[in-house]
């Protein structure tokens, strides 16, 4: 018996190596089991994520198994649509090649030269889809723009403007497109030459990358426009003073919906994710005077900014520390926050500090369980 040949079935995921892609349509020949006048059949959505997830975690068989099933099944494909589109995730890449700096670097140090970031072609054929598909582009949900692997930033003093092809002039016609989107989550922000808000929907939840450390050019905008909706807040850095070449940030009186903030703690040793340190800069003489502990610093002036809050209690307060790409420096970065935290209690400066808009403080990722 000759085998049933299926039509193509394309979302514009890539699935392996060889361009597999996800269903996001079933055939118009495929009969339905049910009357037409009969509503489609339906699955519970939990049952198809669980299939899916499962499955497409599985390697190329798993996804084969996945696409098979959209095959003879409107119902099931439809909800996996649902789950494949829900996120979309552009990743970018650094094409300018990586080099040692100094022979003092760890040996596997990959410096970058400059701030040259693509998109991958993964990520620009999303792109296309979303461009000519908007009934996909209405279940997105979370749109996240990845830099490239383990970087988060580059450096200022190798960042080359003229060079620069930053991710967001693609992006922005994308994520225009989706109407319900919830989440936002961006590398290039600071690249804001137009303003793409007034298009986009009333976000529950915004994400804040930095290219450049230490800048926050395009946060007060955002922050502004979101203010009514916004409910949780992730910053890749405490937000730096004005007087720290930082731009003055809203006040948060505004902000009633605001619940979580949660803040990537960095220093001057750590703007990076990749190598920028001696190597015996890595054991327990880890540099710690990069971190502004004054009632003029980054942490000051957060604390000072959550004081504007509306109401007490309002917000839980959520540091991370950075996925640094040496488990030396990671291991060292977490010991020096960890005696910065203990000695701004043991001085009374931190309870001073904390004002009353603030419910909870999660330091689970600076202290162990049992320091806490």
């Amino acid at each position: 018996m000759a085998e049933i040949a299926h039509p193509t079935l394309d979302t514009g995921l890539d699935a392996t190596d060889c361009t597999l892609s996800p269903p996001d349509a079933v055939s118009a020949a495929h009969s339905l089991i049910t009357s037409p006048r009969n509503p489609p059949p339906t699955l519970p959505f939990e049952l198809v994520e669980d299939i899916s997830e499962l499955c497409w975690g599985d390697g190329e068989e798993g996804r084969m198994a996945v696409v098979r099933s959209c095959a003879v099944s409107q119902a099931f494909a439809a909800t996996v649509r649902r789950l494949i589109w829900r996120e979309v995730v552009i990743q970018c890449e650094n094409v300018v090649k990586a080099y040692k700096r100094s022979p003092t670097l760890p040996p596997e140090s990959r410096y970058l030269s400059a701030s040259h970031w693509n998109i991958s072609s993964s990520g620009r054929r999303k792109l296309r889809i979303l461009a000519r598909r908007p009934d996909l582009a209405s279940l997105v949900q979370d749109f996240i723009v990845r830099p490239p692997e383990r970087h988060r930033a580059v450096s200022d003093v190798h960042c080359v403007i003229s060079f620069y092809r930053g991710p967001f002039r693609e992006t922005v016609p994308a994520f225009e497109l989706c109407p319900n989107l919830v989440h936002l989550d961006l590398s290039a922000i600071e690249i804001l030459h137009r303003s793409p808000l007034l298009s986009l929907p009333l976000l529950q939840r915004l994400t804040f990358r930095k290219c450049q450390a230490g800048r926050t050019a395009g946060l007060y905008q955002l922050l502004t426009f979101f203010q009514q909706s916004l409910r949780h807040l992730d910053l890749d850095d405490v937000p730096a003073p004005p007087n720290l070449h930082g731009d003055p940030l809203p006040d948060l009186n505004k902000f009633p919906s605001l619940e979580t903030l949660q803040v990537t703690l960095r220093h001057c040793y750590t703007e990076v994710n990749e190598h920028i340190l001696p190597a015996n800069s890595l054991g327990q003489n880890f540099p710690r005077d990069g971190i502004d502990t004054s009632d003029d610093g980054g942490l000051a002036y957060m604390l000072d900014w959550l004081d504007t809050l509306p109401r007490p209690e309002q917000i839980t307060l959520v540091f991370s520390l950075p996925p640094l790409a040496h488990p030396a420096m990671r291991k060292a970065n977490k010991r020096v926050w960890r005696n910065c935290f203990q000695q701004l209690r043991v001085c009374s400066w931190w309870d001073a500090k904390v004002p009353k808009t603030v419910e909870k403080v999660d330091c689970s990722a600076i202290f162990d369980e049992d320091e806490e």
